[in-house]
């Protein structure tokens, strides 16, 4: 990827001065007013202030390539969280226009209104030329304005410089508070109701198998685990498969070999391997998931139990080979949710939970007695690649030397496709619902 999408940089400018949200690739700006100002100020008298205007050119064009950014996320994916230090250099160029509020010349003034003006005209026109702001962008903007004009005010009339100072302070500090604001009220931002509760997340993830994950640590021998669909997901959010996968640490602190793991613990190889095999789960930062939930990709994965609700008025589904778990008196073995106060049904299962155990999983290390040459594996669809490798080692031509005869069991089935027209479906919530039901 050389350049970014599109709308990567036209959203870079509405994402200056407000808060309360993250762009795609990370990045996160939302400076306050004076800040910006401050930046205006250091950057006309580059000179003066030339290391830091460097810096600050720097980090600019990086945030304009994606090379840059994978670099910067120890050369991996595009991400530009580390342009959260550019707030050093925002810092000091606040500092560098207080100090010089009473100095400021008719030039600075200019350039400073000039700036503020310059910047609303910009987002207006990268959103289409529709200046349709939310209450809280609105107040961001109307800071700028309040900013500019007491600039304004202090220069025309002389005022003293502990006005002038007090003035800036004043409006410097509200602007703060409505950039908090901003983060932290559910009523400006997304990002505080993805916020849990104090102590919901310790016993979220102390409860979250229901104690499934004590009988799974008994069990002898290596193996990985894995989930049922909609084990656990948070309605607030779009990805509903196991949203657990990159919003939480619980794959990496149950101790149970769970197959959702970060990108970050694992290398580029594994990505390969999910997209060879047409994952649909596949993301940049889960690579696996669940695997989709398909059978020979489980088996070959080690995937010996998979964890389900226990209440579902279906059977889960689950990849074939798996078998309900079961007490003595051949009944279901059932881990019962705790009885909690205040529980958060989008997040906690209070169905109790099941396992699914398979024998078919494959060991941590074994051998293969036919090979499969790189070349014929690329030549396959997902579906065979993957059953072709629990048959035979894929491997280079060179090493080809005990050849699978590889028979494809797949067949084309016809089907003819019928418009349901028992319900109308407006909203994705509906189309969810039914798509769960069903």
């Amino acid at each position: 990827m050389v350049f970014f999408p599109p709308e990567y940089y036209l959203k870079m400018p509405s994402a200056i001065l407000p808060t309360g949200r993250a762009m795609n690739f990370w990045l996160v700006i939302g400076i306050s007013s004076l800040s910006f100002l401050g930046v205006i100020y250091t950057l006309k008298h580059f000179k003066k202030y030339r290391w830091q205007n460097i810096g600050l050119i720097v980090a600019l064009i990086g945030i304009l390539i994606p090379a840059f950014g994978a670099i910067m996320n120890a050369v991996s994916t595009p991400s530009n969280r580390w342009f959260l230090l550019a707030n050093i250099i925002f810092g000091l160029a606040t500092m560098a226009l207080v100090d010089h509020l009473d100095q400021l010349t008719k030039n600075d003034i200019a350039w400073l209104t000039g700036a503020g003006t310059l910047l609303i005209i910009i987002v207006w026109a990268a959103n289409g030329f529709i200046l349709n702001l939310k209450a809280h962008d609105a107040v961001t903007y109307g800071f700028l304005l309040l900013t500019v004009i007491a600039l304004l005010i202090t220069f025309i009339f002389k005022w003293q410089p502990w006005i002038k100072v007090g003035l800036i302070l004043v409006l410097f500090m509200l602007n703060l508070a409505a950039n908090i604001i901003g983060i932290y009220s559910p009523n400006a931002s997304s990002l505080a109701i993805q916020q849990l509760n104090r102590g919901l997340a310790t016993r979220f993830s102390k409860d979250y198998y229901n104690g499934a994950q004590q009988y799974v640590k008994q069990q002898s021998g290596f193996f990985r685990t894995s989930m049922a669909p909609r084990y656990h997901y948070n309605e607030h959010l779009q990805n509903l498969a196991n949203y657990t996968n990159t919003n939480t640490d619980l794959s990496i602190n149950s101790g149970i070999n769970n197959t959702s793991v970060y990108l970050t613990l694992q290398n580029g190889y594994l990505g390969k391997f999910s997209r060879s095999v047409g994952n649909s789960q596949f993301s940049m930062n889960t690579p696996i998931a669940q695997g989709d939930y398909r059978t020979a990709f489980n088996n070959l994965l080690g995937v010996r139990y998979v964890f389900a609700k226990a209440n579902t008025k279906k059977p889960p589904m689950v990849p074939y080979g798996y078998h309900l778990v079961k007490n003595a008196n051949g009944q279901p073995k059932v881990f019962q949710a705790k009885a909690r106060v205040n529980a958060v049904p989008a997040i906690e299962n209070m169905a109790g939970t099941v396992i699914y155990k398979t024998n078919n999983a494959l060991p941590l290390a074994y051998t293969q007695f036919k090979t499969f040459s790189t070349n014929a594996y690329n030549r396959l669809n997902p579906v065979n690649r993957e059953r072709v490798m629990t048959q035979g080692a894929v491997v280079d031509a060179k090493h080809n030397t005990q050849p699978l005869n590889y028979q494809s069991p797949s067949k084309n089935l016809d089907y003819q496709v019928q418009v349901d027209r028992s319900s109308f479906i407006d909203s994705g919530k509906k189309l969810t619902l039914i798509a769960w039901e069903s």
